[in-house]
């Protein structure tokens, strides 16, 4: 989490009650009971929540297909140290705006550098000409 992008004050035995604007970069931190947590390298939301090791999140850009299914990998910025627990949703070209395209994705293969991802339309037995957008985020 980037120091920059909080809000408020953000109180803490180690930040001492220090504006967030003035921070920079990135430190870890540690916020009251039922906030966010850091132990070390990792992050928690709440007392109970998930905790991250690294997230990462992105959009590419999926050519055009002139079949009904097709696959894309996408490689991740920054290497995982194992494979990551990934989501992942599919938009319209912007330039395709208010068309009744219906597409499904899945993962088909993740790795710690990269994963591939299965688009398949719905709604027609044909391909598409439109640059679809596809929504990533992984996470460990």
């Amino acid at each position: 989490l980037n120091a920059a992008n909080l809000t408020g004050f953000v109180p803490s035995n180690t930040l001492n009650s220090v504006p967030a604007g003035n921070l920079t970069g990135t430190m870890p931190f540690n916020v009251l009971p039922g906030g966010v947590e850091t132990s070390g390298s990792a992050l928690r939301v709440g007392s109970t929540g998930t905790t991250f090791a690294l997230i990462q999140a992105g959009q590419a850009i999926m050519p055009s297909s002139s079949t009904t299914e097709t696959n894309f990998t996408i490689t991740f910025p920054q290497v995982f140290s194992s494979s990551p627990r990934i989501l992942v949703s599919v938009a319209n070209d912007p330039g395709f705006q208010g068309v009744n395209d219906i597409f499904a994705t899945s993962i088909s293969s993740n790795s710690a550098t990269a994963f591939r991802v299965n688009v398949i339309r719905l709604d027609t037995t044909g391909g598409w000409s439109q640059q679809l957008r596809i929504n990533w985020q992984a996470w460990q």
